[in-house]
C-alpha cells in the first residue's frame, strides 16, 4: 500500500548524528513541504522542537530499544517502520500504527524465496533512506547522517537519553576487548575530524 505512495515529493531523511542540534529550526519551518521520516533514537527531540515525522524508523532486536519511544507514541501521529524482529515491546506503544519493513535480511527469504527483497541496512538511520525510496521520493534530503565522532559522541543533543547513555561505552579506550568493534576495525578521520 505504501509503495510509491509519495511519489515525486520529497524527503528529509533524519538521522541522530552530532549535527542534527544544527537544524531542527530549519526542519521545523519547512516540515509541510516534505516527507518527514526519522531515526527511532531522535524522535524525541523532533517533537519536542514541534516538528512531527510522518515514519519512524527501528531495526534494533533488544527488549529495552522501546525506551526510546515508549513516551512519545502515544502523542504523535508517526507511523513505525519495523523490522519484523523488533522486540513487540517497541512495537505496541504505536498500536496500529506499524508497517513492516518484511524481508530486509538474510534471515526471511527461506520464508518465501519469490518475495522481492526490501533492504534496510543495518541502522535505522540507514531504513530512513531505504524507506525514502520504497516511497517513491523524488529527492531525499538526509539530515544528521553525520558518520562521525564530534567531542566525543556520535549522537547530536535531543536524542533520547537511552543513545547518550552508550557514549561512555563508545569512548572507551580502543582495545581488543571494547565491543565497539567498528571503533577497533575502523580508525580513519570522518567528518568532524
Amino acid at each position: 500500500d505504501y509503495l510509491a505512495r509519495y511519489k515525486g515529493k520529497s524527503a528529509l531523511c533524519i538521522a541522530s548524528g552530532p549535527s542534527i542540534a544544527t537544524h531542527f529550526e530549519h526542519i521545523r519551518a519547512i516540515q509541510h513541504e516534505h516527507v518527514i521520516i526519522c531515526a527511532d533514537s531522535i524522535l524525541g527531540g523532533l517533537l519536542a522542537h514541534g516538528i512531527e515525522p510522518d515514519f519512524v524508523c527501528m531495526v534494533e532486536r533488544p527488549d529495552s530499544m522501546h525506551r526510546l519511544i515508549d513516551e512519545h507514541a502515544p502523542t504523535c501521529r508517526s507511523e513505525l517502520v519495523a523490522l519484523p524482529v523488533v522486540h513487540p515491546s517497541s512495537v505496541t506503544p504505536f498500536g496500529d500504527r506499524v508497517m513492516w519493513w518484511w524481508n530486509a535480511d538474510d534471515l526471511y527469504p527461506w520464508l518465501d524465496p519469490k518475495e522481492p527483497r526490501l533492504s534496510s541496512g543495518r541502522s535505522a538511520g540507514t531504513l530512513t533512506v531505504a524507506l525514502a525510496g520504497a516511497l517513491g521520493v523524488r529527492t531525499a534530503w538526509l539530515v544528521g547522517h553525520d558518520l562521525a565522532f564530534k567531542d566525543g559522541q556520535s549522537h547530536g543533543s535531543g536524542v533520547a537519553p537511552m543513545a547518550l547513555e552508550t557514549q561512555t561505552t563508545i569512548n572507551r579506550e580502543l582495545s581488543r576487548s571494547n565491543p565497539n568493534y567498528y571503533r577497533r576495525i575502523v580508525d580513519a578521520p570522518r567528518n568532524g575530524g
